[in-house]
């Protein structure tokens, strides 16, 4: 009823609806208005949207992320900043939006984030990737990876490849897990924390192939990289037993 309402303002009153998303007194009323703008296709997205990067205030951001689907598949490019939003609560918010749209749809916009630059958007985008169980993107990861981005993006890839459970991350993962100091350190490593991610997710992953850099992991001179390769060790031979015929 309310959508019927508010679809009877006709177009000189878009600009006030999309305002209305901001301060409507109640979630049904701003998603009434969010599914009128969305018969305006990218227009009406955009009047959603304009200005959302610089709203303050991050409760009006969240009810606005709230009802974003309505207007899929307008979700575009302008809205992959709020991977990377500094509210978890916002964060959170659009993972839940984007488990209603196609998923093409949030496929695209985390793929989107996945290739930007800034660190907030990347471990936004890795966020989303995990909460989304996103298989699809494995791809966009292992290019992720090879950027060779700032170690808290790369860890964090790390743990995403490693909750994804695919075996074909297995080689990136083993690669960076063998990274370390050569050439009494002239030759440059990764940290310890880095290559305990890349073991961890190896030993998440369970796969067969990962065991040989996990035993050569374990003569490590770093304690939290021996730690990590016997853990992983640990839950690999318990996948294995489990597949053993009984």
């Amino acid at each position: 009823q309310a959508r019927a309402v508010l679809a009877g303002f006709g177009a000189a009153a878009h600009a006030s609806l999309a305002r209305l998303l901001y301060d409507a007194p109640d979630d049904a009323l701003a998603r009434a208005a969010a599914e009128v703008l969305a018969g305006q296709g990218g227009a009406g997205a955009r009047l959603v949207t304009e200005g959302l990067d610089l709203e303050a205030s991050p409760a009006r951001v969240r009810r606005v992320v709230a009802v974003l689907d309505a207007l899929a598949p307008s979700l575009g490019a302008q809205l992959v900043f709020l991977a990377g939003h500094p509210d978890k609560a916002v964060r959170a918010e659009l993972g839940r939006t984007l488990t209603r749209v196609p998923r093409e749809h949030a496929l695209k916009l985390v793929g989107q984030g996945l290739a930007r630059r800034r660190p907030e958007i990347l471990l936004g985008s890795l966020e989303l990737t995990s909460a989304l169980n996103a298989v699809e993107l494995l791809d966009a990861l292992l290019r992720l990876v090879e950027t060779h981005p700032g170690q808290s993006v790369l860890r964090a890839a790390c743990a995403t490849l490693g909750r994804l459970g695919d075996a074909r991350a297995v080689p990136a993962l083993a690669a960076l897990a063998d990274r370390r100091p050569r050439f009494l350190g002239l030759a440059r490593g990764l940290p310890q924390a880095t290559r305990a991610a890349a073991l961890r997710a190896l030993g998440d992953i369970g796969a067969s192939e990962a065991r040989a850099v996990l035993q050569r992991a374990l003569r490590s001179r770093g304690k939290e990289v021996r730690a990590a390769a016997r853990l992983a060790l640990v839950k690999l031979q318990r996948e294995s037993a489990a597949k053993k015929p009984r």
